[in-house]
């Protein structure tokens, strides 16, 4: 790109100063791109959609985190997608055969509706704390030990 708009300027650069211009384009290029909020845009929606549908890093992530190991099988994932704009409630075996796919949806939709509204961390604790009351109501905890830890994990 730079180079073929300086031929049209012949005799204005050395091959010093063509070589600097090239270098300060491709390090401002390369700046610019590894910004996610513009890395993200570039990718069409219909294949992030797709990509976000399938879930599978949600479901690795369940996996991973050994959270299909507990004694009820009541472990859940609240998986939160920055980049793909993605939410995603994922409940193992013992919480699903009580609670419906439509409870978490509705969450969900919550969720990404203060999101919108640029109130990020209210729509985290507010997803929280209604999972934590669904799950009061319909899977009681039935001792005190927690066989999971409760912590949030980050991906790069």
């Amino acid at each position: 790109m730079v180079p073929g708009a300086i031929n049209y300027f012949p005799g204005w650069f050395s091959a010093w100063e063509l070589t600097l211009v090239q270098w300060a384009t491709f390090i401002v290029v390369g700046l610019v791109f590894r910004r996610p909020a513009i890395t993200t845009r570039l990718i069409p929606r219909a294949v992030r959609a797709t990509e976000s549908a399938r879930g599978s890093l949600a479901r690795r992530q369940f996996l991973e985190q050994e959270l299909h190991h507990t004694e009820g099988g009541t472990g859940m994932l609240i998986f939160v997608s920055e980049a793909e704009r993605y939410v995603e409630i994922l409940v193992d075996r013992g919480i699903s055969a009580r609670i419906g796919d439509e409870t978490w949806q509705s969450i969900v939709a919550a969720f990404t509706r203060r999101v919108k509204e640029g109130e990020t961390l209210q729509g985290f604790l507010e997803c929280i704390e209604a999972c934590g009351e669904h799950l009061k109501e319909q899977v009681p905890a039935t001792h005190e030990r927690n066989e999971l830890p409760n912590h949030l994990v980050v991906l790069d």
